[in-house]
């Protein structure tokens, strides 16, 4: 069945880039193979949206035979089919001559001797050849229905550390205890920052609560130095924790700490005219002269239409009137 592929979709199979696929269509040749391509009119694109298309029938067996792999779901492997990626597909595909035949029978093992040591390409369009203990493993995998394909850690996403590799490895104390001692260490950093203390001091200091922390559960190597270097507190620690330098901004620098809060933005557009209004208090240097003899001085009160923008009536009121 003929099915006509566009430039993108014959990049992704064959595994180039999209202007290589461009240039090959508009030349008509893929290694050494002519192609049926034809010319439509899309949407978006250059040269008054015309793009390339290419017939699927027109390309050689082995990328035909990838396409048709994609697209149907072979018996017997469709767990490891879902979800696919470009590498578990090309590993099926590959396989398939052996995967036909029953597990550990001599048909299976004659088709994956003759694919061994044999060059191929695989599905990043890589010269390469794999051996027969390669191809016996990834068939392996499909007998136990296992996608094929580079797989992440099983404890991603976990934290494999509590306080630092080499400590970890050190001390002899179990999982409980250890936790015990990351969290004090992880309180007393949080402590040195809200006191105002700098990121390098705060982390010698770190240091030495370790060891003596370490000390009090009763560990004791012979060597100092191991210890030492054991107790060495990993910069991330201390870095993680310092935004609880705010707390010391806080009580010591309440402007900079202001400052640094995070504005709203407001808007007038839907007012009404005097619905806000600014009023401030100015002293005036002018000395005026009560009736009984006395100088007061002026305080002049004014006001501004915060929608308009314009002046309100002011007035000037002696200091025993305000």
């Amino acid at each position: 069945m003929s099915e006509w592929l566009t430039t993108v979709e014959f990049a992704a199979l064959v595994g180039i880039g999209r202007q290589v696929a461009h240039r090959a269509l508009r030349r008509r040749r893929w290694r050494k193979n002519s192609l049926e391509v034809r010319k439509v009119n899309g949407r978006r694109g250059g040269n008054a949206g015309e793009q390339y298309q290419v017939n699927s029938t027109s390309l050689p067996l082995e990328y035909q035979h990838r396409l048709k792999v994609s697209q149907t779901l072979v018996e017997n492997h469709s767990k490891s089919i879902t979800g696919r990626t470009a590498e578990h597909t090309w590993w099926l595909d590959y396989l398939r001559p052996a995967l036909q035949h029953p597990v550990k029978s001599t048909a299976r093992t004659h088709a994956l001797a003759e694919l061994a040591d044999n060059p191929t390409r695989n599905w990043e369009g890589t010269a390469v050849s794999y051996s027969l203990r390669t191809l016996q493993r990834h068939a392996a995998r499909f007998d136990e229905d296992m996608k094929v394909g580079r797989h992440g850690r099983s404890d991603r996403g976990k934290k494999r550390v509590v306080v630092s590799r080499r400590w970890d490895k050190l001390v002899p104390f179990d999982a409980s205890t250890k936790a015990k001692i990351a969290e004090d260490l992880k309180q007393e950093i949080r402590g040195l920052l809200k006191g105002g203390m700098s990121w390098g001091h705060t982390l010698q200091e770190a240091e030495k609560f370790l060891i003596d922390a370490t000390r009090a559960w009763g560990f004791r190597p012979g060597d100092p130095n191991v210890m030492e270097r054991a107790c060495s507190v990993p910069t991330d620690l201390v870095s993680a924790e310092l935004h609880f330098r705010n707390v010391h901004r806080f009580k010591r620098d309440h402007k900079a700490y202001d400052d640094r809060r995070p504005r709203i933005r407001r808007t007038v557009a839907c007012m009404q005219p005097m619905e806000l209004v600014v009023g401030d208090v100015h002293p005036v240097d002018i000395h005026l002269t009560r009736p009984d003899g006395t100088v007061a001085t002026a305080r002049l009160i004014g006001f501004l239409d915060g929608v308009r923008t314009r002046s309100v009536p002011s007035d000037t009121l002696r200091s025993n009137e305000a």
